[in-house]
């Protein structure tokens, strides 16, 4: 973020402070090995991929949706859990009911158990379209899982 700051807005750098993140790792790593209340198990196999975040447009959920539909054209032997709220849930359901996606694409809601769902998971995905330093990146990285995600503000691998 400091880069785009300093090169595409032209803010000098001296003018910055940049603040850590603070995370308790050891209270996610012990909410990671409670159980969760299982909310479907998965067939044989199945890959479980997983997106924890708000359900607003800013997020790109919508476009998550969009790429499932063709990846299950190719292959169908996975499930998504979308977890959190917003007001862009309705929208993201119907969505998922008209790319016939509903026995494949779960909207799990708020959920107070997250760290222990994505133990569950083999693949992280958050396609938004502006973040800083997501927390759900740090989250879903404690978990050893996967990640796809949008190349914008903080994410990016390479600078």
């Amino acid at each position: 973020m400091k880069r785009i700051l300093c090169n595409d807005i032209h803010i000098e750098s001296h003018q910055l402070t940049i603040l850590q993140y603070g995370f308790d790792i050891d209270d996610f790593l012990l909410r990671a090995a409670k159980p969760s209340n299982h909310i479907r198990k998965r067939k044989k196999r199945q890959q479980l991929l997983i997106y924890t975040g708000r359900l607003i447009k800013a997020k790109g959920v919508q476009y998550l949706i969009t790429a499932l539909s063709y990846v299950k054209e190719q292959n169908n032997n996975w499930v998504c859990w979308i977890i959190g709220d917003g007001e862009e849930k309705q929208h993201l359901q119907k969505r998922t009911n008209d790319y016939h996606l509903r026995n494949q694409i779960l909207f799990l809601g708020d959920r107070n158990d997250v760290p222990s769902l994505l133990q569950q998971a083999d693949l992280f995905i958050l396609p938004t379209l502006s973040e800083n330093q997501p927390l759900s990146i740090i989250e879903a990285q404690l978990s050893g899982l996967a990640i796809i995600a949008s190349d914008v503000g903080g994410i990016p691998l390479n600078d």
